[in-house]
This record gives structure tokens, C-alpha cells and sequence, in this order.
């Protein structure tokens, strides 16, 4: 009995079969290579695309702010321009008396509003009074008075701008 034949078949046919393994393994890396790189230049339009929109925004919404700052500068100064600033704060720290000190200062058109303390409730009886002499305002309504742990008046007052 002659071999012969049958190792060669034998043969051939593990030759196929190591030559389409390796060639399987050598196409199933180079579709992994190729999805990888897809999926990255995707990755990275995608990518492109949400910062193009960011950006989009970001110039709309500094627009939007300058518009408004630029609207909203004029009705400021309509109400309540810079040169009436200096007098009525110099006057303001003129009035206050010593016994009284502002812890905030708040301007909200067209009322200015005053929040502090004063050591004694006569005091801070008089302050409607002293505040009716800034120049530039009127009083207007007196807001909460507290007093708190040690004895002080905590105020809050609002003047409103004069005509």
C-alpha cells in the first residue's frame, strides 16, 4: 500500500487550511484597522460638529449681551447719569452720622437703597431726616429695623431719585 498519494492530499489540504486561516486573520485585522479609523474620523466630525455649534452659540450669546449692554447702557444713564455719583455719595458720607455705618449699597433704577446699622434707636430715628438733605434724592419708604444680638439697629432705607 502506497501512501504516497494520501500524504499529499493530506498536505495540500493543510496548506489550504493554514492559507485561509492566515489570510481570514489577515482580512479580519484589516477590517478592524479600517472600522478604527472610520469610527475615528466619525468620532472626530462629530466632535467638530458639536464645537461649530458651541461656537455658534457662544458668538450668538455675546451678540445677545452686547445688544443688551448696549440698550441697557442709555436707560441707565436716562435715569440716573455719572455726574449725579460724586455729589450725592460725598453728601451721603457727610450726613451719616458717626453713631451710623452702611454695610450695603444698592442701586436699582431709580432707587438707591441703604442697609446698615446704628448703635441706638435715637439714632437711627434721625436718619429720615439726614437722609432727606443728599442731594439729588428723596426718602422713601424705611425698610425692616432689627435689632440684633448685641444691641445694634440693623436699617434699611430708600431714597428715591429726584425728578
Amino acid at each position: 500500500m502506497n501512501l504516497l498519494p494520501w500524504r499529499q492530499y493530506q498536505q495540500a489540504h493543510c496548506v489550504r487550511f493554514w492559507g485561509l486561516m492566515f489570510t481570514g486573520s489577515l482580512l479580519i485585522v484589516l477590517m478592524l484597522m479600517v472600522s478604527l479609523r472610520v469610527g475615528d474620523i466619525h468620532s472626530r466630525h462629530v466632535l467638530q460638529r458639536e464645537l461649530s455649534g458651541i461656537q455658534t452659540v457662544q458668538n450668538r450669546l455675546e451678540a445677545r449681551l452686547m445688544r443688551e449692554q448696549d440698550v441697557a447702557q442709555p436707560d441707565v444713564d436716562k435715569w440716573f447719569p455719572t455726574q449725579v455719583w460724586p455729589p450725592a455719595l460725598l453728601s451721603l458720607a457727610h450726613i451719616i452720622p458717626s453713631q451710623a455705618w452702611l454695610t450695603q449699597l444698592r442701586y436699582q433704577p431709580p432707587s438707591l437703597i441703604l442697609t446698615g446699622y446704628a448703635t441706638t434707636l435715637p439714632v437711627l430715628s434721625g436718619m429720615n431726616v439726614v437722609l432727606s438733605k443728599i442731594e439729588g434724592f428723596t426718602p422713601g419708604p424705611a425698610g425692616a429695623l432689627l435689632q440684633d444680638n448685641q444691641g445694634r439697629w440693623a436699617f434699611t432705607f430708600q431714597l428715591k431719585k429726584r425728578g
